[in-house]
């Protein structure tokens, strides 16, 4: 099917549009609220932008791995990024207009155009001017000090943060076959790494919590080293000195999967989406 054929479902701070009609069995299996209504935040608070996602994150946990996205079509919407490969193959990080995949073994390799995603979401980053962070930070801490950055809660955010790191740890997780297991199930045995005393960039989004079955509500970091020899997605960390950078997203343009899971869907998947992100 062309891309242009596919679904889409478009987020903004008054809450839900819908671009093309989609039928009542994939919006019960999404477990979506089209009535869902967010608090509105001020449009004029820093720049906007447009963020596109291919997929949903309840879709990935079902086990829904299949790639139908290249990333020759990604790169159209967005220089700036994360996601993963077709079949689960690593973690996805995308800057300055460049695809990294960051595989299970630690390696770190250029993306090819005709490669494919079962989950990523970009934007074309444009922040605002750039905020210090001086004293060390651990995870937690970092997240408090990037709370105080954000206008209001209704919009999403991209962030993009460089500097010095004590540690990082990361983990990538590993190619699967199918019959596909649960994303909780897969990160069970995932392959974790502990990056000390490095330079590099954490790339990111903050969602909503009114968008918990569309994307990972609060902050969702992978992290690329500045000579692009390590990374993946983060676990934890200590920031010693660095900046932020940060664009509101005023409209999320969701693209919806056209496949359906391997497993059967759940009716939530909180719990789940609380073990996968730690």
């Amino acid at each position: 099917m062309a891309e242009d054929r596919r679904r889409f479902l478009r987020f903004r701070p008054g809450g839900w549009y819908i671009e093309s009609m989609m039928n009542r069995r994939t919006l019960a299996w999404l477990g979506l609220c089209i009535a869902l209504i967010v608090p509105a935040a001020g449009c004029g608070q820093g720049r906007s932008g447009i963020a596109y996602q291919n997929s949903t994150i309840d879709a990935l946990l079902d086990g829904n791995y299949d790639g139908e996205v290249t990333f020759g079509q990604l790169r159209k919407h967005g220089d700036f990024g994360i996601g993963t490969f077709d079949s689960l193959d690593g973690e996805m990080i995308a800057i300055d207009g460049r695809f990294y995949q960051v595989r299970s073994d630690g390696q770190v390799h250029v993306v090819p155009p005709e490669m494919r995603t079962p989950f990523s979401v970009v934007t074309f980053f444009k922040p605002a001017d750039a905020t210090n962070l001086s004293a060390p930070l651990t995870y937690p801490a970092l997240k408090q000090r990037l709370d105080a950055l954000r206008p209001a809660d209704g919009h999403a955010y991209a962030f993009a943060i460089d500097g010095a790191f004590d540690r990082v740890r990361t983990r990538s997780v590993p190619r699967q076959q199918p019959p596909y297991s649960r994303l909780e199930e897969v990160v069970k045995s995932q392959p974790t790494f502990e990056l000390t005393a490095v330079r590099g960039t954490l790339v990111g989004f903050w969602f909503p919590e009114s968008m918990r079955h569309i994307n990972v509500p609060g902050y969702h970091f992978h992290f690329l080293t500045d000579d692009r020899s390590a990374g993946g997605h983060v676990l934890d960390l200590t920031l010693r000195e660095g900046t932020a950078r940060m664009q509101l997203l005023s409209t999320v343009q969701i693209a919806l999967p056209r496949t359906p899971p391997t497993t059967q869907p759940r009716a939530d998947y909180s719990d789940a989406l609380e073990r996968v992100e730690k």
